[in-house]
């Protein structure tokens, strides 16, 4: 069993059950994230160029992503900085660890 999205579903016209016929290719290409002047510019005033370009692929497009993603400059320059001293510390990506807390409710049911 495949699961393709929505999207994809609609763009193929089927519908969930419907049959799809797949072929897979290998994807060796390198995975390069295109890192803007200013973030490449914090990188190596922080000394931190060669730690970023050593995280995964998945690591470096998670935290350009969040940049690109800030409407106001004031708004990606504190990600910029942020990202630096994220990286600074060790981190890997900018959620590291997600603490969830749980809160017991009386008198409710689950499922």
């Amino acid at each position: 069993m495949l699961l393709l999205r929505k999207d994809v579903r609609a763009e193929l016209g089927k519908e969930p059950g419907d049959s799809v016929e797949v072929v897979v290719e290998l994807d060796d290409k390198p995975r390069e994230v295109e890192v803007a002047q200013d973030v490449q510019a914090a990188l190596k005033a922080a000394r931190q160029i060669e730690l970023f370009n050593s995280l995964a692929f998945s690591h470096r497009r998670e935290y350009i992503r969040w940049i690109e993603e800030a409407k106001r400059p004031e708004t990606r320059r504190h990600r910029i900085q942020k990202m630096t001293a994220l990286i600074a510390a060790g981190k890997k990506n900018r959620v590291s660890s997600v603490s969830v807390k749980i809160l017991r409710t009386e008198g409710c049911r689950s499922g």
